[in-house]
């Protein structure tokens, strides 16, 4: 089965940038450099390495197609054929930020923990236009029901999308063309009151990877933001090409891959501060989209499955949650065929939150003997006790949420199962998933996925 053995870390754009000061405050604080800045060699007078040292410079880089907010209703386009040439900007309307994050500078020799050749990480903020920088308080110029709408081309490094890490309110998301220099964003969000840290005790570790040592007791500021980071970290799974995670009152988060390969496990850490800077208790949100690549090519489980399917259980630090929700989300209403899972009111300062599959897994077998490619369920407890039916299924690369039955039988009385079929049918190296369900009402018993002739990464 596909293993997901690779640790992510997230970069939250509001602390590794900012020190904010909210937009009515008597002064402002630091932004983030404009767009224009960012496209040069470096980014204003930092040593961070800008657009400009890609190859192929700012005209590679992602770039905002549409923008548009509505309040009360009103919609008011804020960009509209957007291209890699900086948007222009009014005072006190919202314009769009995208950062390199990771980049190395023209010259420099990339390095494991220095830099890379192209970003593992780009930064996309929203922010009001300053002088000579962008504030990315949206305070006085959008509220916590403006919904913006927002389509990102991610241009040449599309061929290199993962998964992403947002900290607003996720209302809609669709990933299209993934894996290709086609690859189109489309989010529809609203920004979130977001706690600023000046003071982090014992060090940094709130923003650690994994999270540790994270005991904030007050946040310094309060915002409204919206901020998301596209993750091009290609050691990770193609399977979670396309997912995202977001969080509302979080400073910081990342998922941290655990379990087996049949077994996998998704921790989600977030860190914020016990106490929001007015003195009342943070609380925060999770919404986590899972698409069908993933549900299928690292489950095996069906998006119409996934509502019953998953778990989110809370460790780590000490506090409370709201009850997790699992709402399957369609293409056509949601943006993505897959599946939300939303964590409601959630205290601080560092709970992790394990996303994990109820039922263990099927054992399966693959062997092919000359036409013909059987795949072999080891027996079940269930289909002893009642006939079960299993189907598998190929989803032809692992960025594909596209499920294909190729056979389907019933179980033998010792509740195992043989699907024998072409060998056409499933190319070498190709996914596939099987669900087993009882034969008489069609309840789901469990779930395998495995790759012909190989291993899960």
């Amino acid at each position: 089965m596909r293993r997901l053995n690779v640790f992510l870390a997230l970069v939250v754009v509001v602390l590794a940038q900012l020190a904010l000061i909210p937009a009515n405050a008597a002064a402002q604080g630091d932004s983030t450099p404009t767009q224009t800045q960012n496209d040069g060699a470096t980014v204003g007078s930092t040593t961070s390495a800008g657009w400009g040292s890609l190859a192929g410079g700012a005209a590679a880089r992602p770039f905002v197609s549409r923008l548009t907010a509505t309040n009360a209703g009103v919609e008011t386009v804020l960009i509209d054929g957007g291209s890699t040439t900086p948007p222009a900007v009014t005072a006190g309307t919202p314009t769009v930020v995208i950062s390199p994050l990771n980049l190395c500078q023209a010259g420099q020799r990339p390095a494991q923990g220095v830099c890379y050749a192209t970003p593992n990480r780009i930064s996309l903020a929203l922010g009001v236009p300053a002088t000579d920088n962008v504030n990315t308080d949206l305070t006085g110029s959008a509220t916590t029901e403006t919904i913006f709408d927002m389509t990102v081309r991610m241009n040449t490094l599309g061929q290199s999308l993962r998964w992403s890490w947002a900290n607003l309110d996720l209302l809609y998301w669709s990933a299209t063309g993934l894996g290709t220099a086609d690859a189109q964003i489309r989010i529809r969000f609203r920004p979130v009151a977001t706690q600023y840290v000046s003071d982090f005790t014992g060090g940094n570790g709130c923003t650690a990877t994994p999270i540790r040592d994270c005991d904030i007791q007050r946040a310094a500021l309060q915002v409204l933001s919206a901020n998301i980071v596209f993750s091009l970290d290609d050691t990770v799974s193609l399977a979670l090409t396309g997912a995202i995670f977001a969080t509302q009152g979080a400073i910081f988060g990342f998922l941290n891959p655990t379990g087996t390969a049949s077994a996998p496990v998704l921790d989600l850490q977030m860190a914020a501060a016990h106490f929001r800077a007015d003195g009342s208790i943070q609380t925060g949100q999770m919404k986590a989209v899972l698409p069908a690549q993933t549900l299928l090519n690292v489950y095996g489980v069906l998006p119409a499955d996934a509502a019953t399917f998953f778990s989110a259980t809370r460790s780590g630090s000490p506090g409370t949650n709201g009850a997790p929700t699992y709402t399957v989300w369609s293409a056509g209403t949601e943006g993505t065929d897959g599946l939300l899972i939303t964590v409601p009111d959630i205290t601080f300062s560092a709970p992790t939150y394990k996303v994990k599959r109820k039922t263990v897994a099927a054992k399966t077998t693959i062997k092919t003997s000359g036409a013909t490619t059987t795949v072999s369920v080891t027996a079940l407890a269930a289909c002893r006790k009642a006939l079960c039916t299993a189907t598998v299924y190929t989803t032809g690369t692992a960025v594909s949420g596209k499920a294909k039955k190729i056979a389907t039988i019933v179980s033998a009385a010792d509740g195992s199962m043989a699907l024998a079929f072409p060998k056409a049918k499933l190319k070498k190296g190709s996914p596939y998933s099987v669900t087993i369900r009882l034969k008489k009402g069609s309840k789901l018993v469990t779930t395998a996925a495995g790759l012909n002739g190989s291993a899960f990464a």
